[in-house]
Protein backbone atom coordinates (compact mmCIF):
# COMPACT_ATOMS: atom_id res chain seq x y z
CA UNK A 1 0.00 0.00 0.00
CA UNK A 2 1.46 3.34 -1.08
CA UNK A 3 1.02 6.77 0.43
CA UNK A 4 0.46 9.96 -1.56
CA UNK A 5 4.09 10.92 -0.90
CA UNK A 6 5.41 7.60 -2.23
CA UNK A 7 3.29 7.84 -5.38
CA UNK A 8 4.59 11.38 -5.99
CA UNK A 9 8.21 10.21 -5.70
CA UNK A 10 7.65 7.15 -7.91
CA UNK A 11 5.89 9.25 -10.54
CA UNK A 12 8.62 11.90 -10.51
CA UNK A 13 11.25 9.22 -11.02
CA UNK A 14 9.29 7.71 -13.89
CA UNK A 15 8.42 10.93 -15.70
CA UNK A 16 11.96 12.31 -15.29
CA UNK A 17 13.36 9.28 -17.10
CA UNK A 18 11.68 10.52 -20.31
CA UNK A 19 13.70 13.75 -20.56
CA UNK A 20 17.37 14.49 -21.05
CA UNK A 21 17.59 17.51 -18.79
CA UNK A 22 18.14 16.72 -15.12
CA UNK A 23 17.85 19.82 -12.96
CA UNK A 24 20.64 20.87 -10.59
CA UNK A 25 19.89 20.55 -6.88
CA UNK A 26 21.22 21.92 -3.60
CA UNK A 27 19.93 22.23 -0.02
CA UNK A 28 19.12 24.89 2.55
CA UNK A 29 21.91 25.37 5.11
CA UNK A 30 19.69 27.53 7.33
CA UNK A 31 16.01 27.05 8.08
CA UNK A 32 13.58 29.47 6.42
CA UNK A 33 10.25 30.87 7.54
CA UNK A 34 7.25 31.11 5.24
CA UNK A 35 8.06 34.80 4.57
CA UNK A 36 11.88 34.87 4.27
CA UNK A 37 13.07 36.27 0.95
CA UNK A 38 16.81 35.71 1.53
CA UNK A 39 17.68 32.04 1.77
CA UNK A 40 21.06 30.55 2.70
CA UNK A 41 21.95 27.51 0.61
CA UNK A 42 24.78 25.12 -0.15
CA UNK A 43 26.42 25.55 -3.58
CA UNK A 44 24.74 28.76 -4.67
CA UNK A 45 26.18 28.19 -8.12
CA UNK A 46 23.62 25.40 -8.60
CA UNK A 47 20.76 27.93 -8.61
CA UNK A 48 20.09 30.50 -11.32
CA UNK A 49 17.70 33.42 -11.64
CA UNK A 50 14.17 32.24 -12.31
CA UNK A 51 12.06 29.37 -11.03
CA UNK A 52 13.23 27.12 -8.20
CA UNK A 53 11.49 24.58 -5.98
CA UNK A 54 11.93 24.19 -2.22
CA UNK A 55 10.11 21.13 -1.00
CA UNK A 56 6.66 21.47 -2.59
CA UNK A 57 6.88 25.27 -2.84
CA UNK A 58 7.83 27.13 -6.01
CA UNK A 59 9.74 30.39 -5.65
CA UNK A 60 10.98 32.96 -8.14
CA UNK A 61 14.66 33.72 -7.61
CA UNK A 62 15.58 37.38 -8.24
CA UNK A 63 19.34 37.11 -7.69
CA UNK A 64 22.09 34.76 -6.52
CA UNK A 65 25.01 35.77 -4.29
CA UNK A 66 27.59 33.03 -4.71
CA UNK A 67 30.04 34.71 -2.30
CA UNK A 68 27.52 34.83 0.56
CA UNK A 69 25.89 31.57 -0.47
CA UNK A 70 22.43 33.09 -0.60
CA UNK A 71 19.58 33.58 -3.03
CA UNK A 72 17.11 36.45 -2.96
CA UNK A 73 13.50 35.77 -3.85
CA UNK A 74 11.51 38.33 -5.81
CA UNK A 75 8.98 40.27 -3.67
CA UNK A 76 5.82 38.17 -3.90
CA UNK A 77 7.91 35.34 -5.28
CA UNK A 78 7.23 32.92 -2.42
CA UNK A 79 4.42 30.46 -3.09
CA UNK A 80 4.78 31.01 -6.85
CA UNK A 81 2.22 29.62 -9.31
CA UNK A 82 -0.39 28.89 -6.70
CA UNK A 83 1.84 26.85 -4.40
CA UNK A 84 1.83 27.51 -0.65
CA UNK A 85 4.63 29.43 1.05
CA UNK A 86 5.74 27.34 4.03
CA UNK A 87 8.60 27.15 6.52
CA UNK A 88 11.45 24.82 5.52
CA UNK A 89 14.02 23.11 7.78
CA UNK A 90 17.75 22.78 7.16
CA UNK A 91 18.67 20.35 4.36
CA UNK A 92 15.41 20.82 2.47
CA UNK A 93 16.17 20.07 -1.19
CA UNK A 94 16.08 22.95 -3.68
CA UNK A 95 15.68 22.12 -7.36
CA UNK A 96 16.73 24.63 -9.99
CA UNK A 97 14.20 25.25 -12.79
CA UNK A 98 12.27 22.01 -12.16
CA UNK A 99 10.91 20.39 -15.31
CA UNK A 100 8.17 18.65 -13.33
CA UNK A 101 7.39 20.54 -10.10
CA UNK A 102 6.12 18.38 -7.27
CA UNK A 103 2.97 20.49 -6.95
CA UNK A 104 2.24 19.88 -10.64
CA UNK A 105 2.68 16.14 -10.14
CA UNK A 106 0.39 16.20 -7.07
CA UNK A 107 -2.33 17.98 -9.05
CA UNK A 108 -1.87 15.63 -12.01
CA UNK A 109 -2.28 12.59 -9.73
CA UNK A 110 -5.56 13.92 -8.35
CA UNK A 111 -6.76 15.04 -11.78
CA UNK A 112 -6.13 11.52 -13.06
CA UNK A 113 -7.95 9.99 -10.06
CA UNK A 114 -10.94 12.29 -10.63
CA UNK A 115 -10.93 11.76 -14.39
CA UNK A 116 -10.57 7.99 -14.56
CA UNK A 117 -13.73 6.07 -15.37
CA UNK A 118 -13.36 3.50 -12.60
CA UNK A 119 -15.71 3.25 -9.63
CA UNK A 120 -14.48 2.90 -6.09
CA UNK A 121 -16.34 0.84 -3.48
CA UNK A 122 -17.34 2.24 -0.09
CA UNK A 123 -19.84 1.44 2.64
CA UNK A 124 -22.29 3.29 4.86
CA UNK A 125 -24.19 2.10 7.93
CA UNK A 126 -27.34 3.32 9.65
CA UNK A 127 -29.74 2.03 12.31
CA UNK A 128 -33.12 0.95 10.99
CA UNK A 129 -35.84 2.41 13.25
CA UNK A 130 -38.95 0.99 11.58
CA UNK A 131 -40.55 4.40 11.04
CA UNK A 132 -38.26 6.43 8.77
CA UNK A 133 -39.41 6.40 5.14
CA UNK A 134 -36.07 7.08 3.48
CA UNK A 135 -32.47 7.15 4.69
CA UNK A 136 -30.19 9.77 3.10
CA UNK A 137 -27.16 8.26 1.38
CA UNK A 138 -23.63 9.76 1.38
CA UNK A 139 -23.03 12.69 -0.97
CA UNK A 140 -20.51 10.66 -3.02
CA UNK A 141 -23.04 7.85 -3.64
CA UNK A 142 -23.46 6.67 -7.24
CA UNK A 143 -24.95 3.15 -7.27
CA UNK A 144 -25.79 0.47 -4.72
CA UNK A 145 -23.82 -2.78 -4.99
CA UNK A 146 -25.34 -4.55 -1.98
CA UNK A 147 -27.34 -4.15 1.24
CA UNK A 148 -27.15 -6.36 4.34
CA UNK A 149 -28.31 -6.12 7.94
CA UNK A 150 -27.01 -7.36 11.26
CA UNK A 151 -29.35 -10.12 12.35
CA UNK A 152 -29.55 -10.92 16.10
CA UNK A 153 -27.92 -14.35 16.05
CA UNK A 154 -24.51 -15.87 16.69
CA UNK A 155 -23.64 -16.76 13.09
CA UNK A 156 -22.30 -13.26 12.32
CA UNK A 157 -23.82 -13.66 8.86
CA UNK A 158 -25.51 -10.47 7.64
CA UNK A 159 -28.63 -11.39 5.61
CA UNK A 160 -29.02 -9.70 2.23
CA UNK A 161 -31.80 -7.15 1.65
CA UNK A 162 -32.95 -7.58 -1.93
CA UNK A 163 -35.99 -5.32 -2.22
CA UNK A 164 -35.28 -1.61 -2.13
CA UNK A 165 -35.28 1.46 -4.31
CA UNK A 166 -33.24 4.67 -4.52
CA UNK A 167 -35.02 8.02 -4.36
CA UNK A 168 -32.71 10.41 -6.20
CA UNK A 169 -34.88 13.45 -5.47
CA UNK A 170 -34.93 13.18 -1.69
CA UNK A 171 -35.29 16.48 0.14
CA UNK A 172 -33.20 16.71 3.28
CA UNK A 173 -35.25 17.47 6.40
CA UNK A 174 -34.99 21.13 7.35
CA UNK A 175 -33.37 22.08 4.03
CA UNK A 176 -35.80 21.79 1.13
CA UNK A 177 -33.23 23.22 -1.30
CA UNK A 178 -30.84 20.27 -0.85
CA UNK A 179 -31.51 17.21 -2.99
CA UNK A 180 -29.82 13.94 -2.07
CA UNK A 181 -30.14 10.30 -2.98
CA UNK A 182 -31.90 8.27 -0.31
CA UNK A 183 -32.55 4.58 0.30
CA UNK A 184 -36.13 3.32 0.62
CA UNK A 185 -36.36 -0.23 1.96
CA UNK A 186 -39.18 -2.45 0.69
CA UNK A 187 -37.92 -5.35 2.80
CA UNK A 188 -37.66 -4.60 6.50
CA UNK A 189 -35.06 -5.82 8.99
CA UNK A 190 -35.74 -5.74 12.71
CA UNK A 191 -35.97 -2.21 14.18
CA UNK A 192 -32.86 -1.18 16.07
CA UNK A 193 -30.53 -3.29 13.89
CA UNK A 194 -27.66 -1.97 11.79
CA UNK A 195 -28.07 -1.82 8.00
CA UNK A 196 -24.93 -1.75 5.87
CA UNK A 197 -25.04 -0.28 2.37
CA UNK A 198 -22.17 -1.07 0.00
CA UNK A 199 -22.09 1.43 -2.82
CA UNK A 200 -20.07 2.55 -5.82
CA UNK A 201 -18.65 6.06 -5.94
CA UNK A 202 -16.17 8.06 -7.94
CA UNK A 203 -12.65 7.89 -6.45
CA UNK A 204 -11.71 10.48 -3.84
CA UNK A 205 -8.65 12.66 -4.43
CA UNK A 206 -5.78 12.61 -1.93
CA UNK A 207 -4.75 15.70 0.04
CA UNK A 208 -2.08 15.01 2.67
CA UNK A 209 1.23 13.29 1.93
CA UNK A 210 0.45 10.51 4.42
CA UNK A 211 -2.85 9.58 2.72
CA UNK A 212 -3.00 5.89 1.86
CA UNK A 213 -3.93 5.39 -1.79
CA UNK A 214 -6.45 2.56 -1.40
CA UNK A 215 -8.00 3.87 1.82
CA UNK A 216 -8.60 7.42 0.61
CA UNK A 217 -9.41 6.89 -3.08
CA UNK A 218 -11.42 3.71 -2.61
CA UNK A 219 -9.58 2.14 -5.56
CA UNK A 220 -7.66 -1.13 -5.21
CA UNK A 221 -3.87 -0.98 -4.85
CA UNK A 222 -3.63 -2.58 -8.31
CA UNK A 223 -5.03 0.64 -9.85
CA UNK A 224 -2.03 2.65 -8.68
CA UNK A 225 -0.02 1.85 -11.82
CA UNK A 226 -2.88 3.07 -14.02
CA UNK A 227 -2.97 6.38 -12.13
CA UNK A 228 0.79 6.81 -12.25
CA UNK A 229 0.98 6.10 -15.98
CA UNK A 230 -1.90 8.51 -16.55
CA UNK A 231 0.14 11.20 -14.79
CA UNK A 232 3.12 10.43 -17.02
CA UNK A 233 0.93 10.98 -20.08
CA UNK A 234 -0.50 14.22 -18.68
CA UNK A 235 2.91 15.54 -17.68
CA UNK A 236 4.77 14.71 -20.86
CA UNK A 237 2.15 16.16 -23.19
CA UNK A 238 4.11 17.30 -26.24
CA UNK A 239 7.50 16.67 -24.69
CA UNK A 240 8.24 13.54 -26.70
CA UNK A 241 10.86 15.43 -28.66
CA UNK A 242 12.78 16.07 -25.43
CA UNK A 243 12.85 12.41 -24.49
CA UNK A 244 16.09 10.49 -24.34
CA UNK A 245 15.69 8.89 -27.74
CA UNK A 246 12.90 9.14 -30.28
CA UNK A 247 9.60 7.70 -29.02
CA UNK A 248 7.32 5.77 -31.35
CA UNK A 249 3.66 5.70 -30.30
CA UNK A 250 0.94 3.15 -31.05
CA UNK A 251 -2.54 3.57 -29.58
CA UNK A 252 -4.59 0.63 -28.33
CA UNK A 253 -7.88 0.18 -26.50
CA UNK A 254 -7.92 -1.95 -23.36
CA UNK A 255 -10.67 -2.86 -20.96
CA UNK A 256 -10.13 -2.51 -17.20
CA UNK A 257 -12.53 -4.29 -14.83
CA UNK A 258 -12.89 -3.64 -11.10
CA UNK A 259 -15.76 -5.31 -9.24
CA UNK A 260 -18.91 -4.59 -11.23
CA UNK A 261 -17.33 -1.59 -12.92
CA UNK A 262 -15.83 -1.82 -16.37
CA UNK A 263 -13.92 0.91 -18.21
CA UNK A 264 -12.44 1.20 -21.65
CA UNK A 265 -9.17 3.12 -21.64
CA UNK A 266 -6.94 4.38 -24.42
CA UNK A 267 -3.36 3.23 -23.87
CA UNK A 268 -0.25 4.47 -25.65
CA UNK A 269 2.34 1.82 -26.32
CA UNK A 270 5.60 3.74 -26.66
CA UNK A 271 9.01 2.40 -27.48
CA UNK A 272 12.21 4.31 -28.00
CA UNK A 273 15.16 3.63 -30.26
CA UNK A 274 16.72 1.44 -27.58
CA UNK A 275 13.69 -0.86 -27.66
CA UNK A 276 12.34 0.09 -24.21
CA UNK A 277 8.54 -0.17 -24.03
CA UNK A 278 6.29 2.14 -22.03
CA UNK A 279 2.56 1.93 -21.47
CA UNK A 280 0.63 5.16 -20.84
CA UNK A 281 -3.06 5.80 -20.30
Amino acid sequence: MSTFSEIIEDTLAEVSSYVKNQEAITVLTQSATDSDTTLTIDEAGSISRGLAEIGDELVYVKSVNQTAGTITVLPGGRGWRGTTATAHPVNTIIRNSPTFPRDQIKRAINDTIRGIDLRAISSYEFTFDGTTYAYALPVDFQDITGITWNAPDTTEVWPVIRRFRVDRNFRVAGDSSTVRSALVLNEYPMPGRTVRVQYAKYPTAMSTLSDDFATVTGLPDSAEDVIRLGVVQRSLGGREGQAAGQLHINHSIREVTYGNSRSVLLFDRRHDDAGCVYWCV
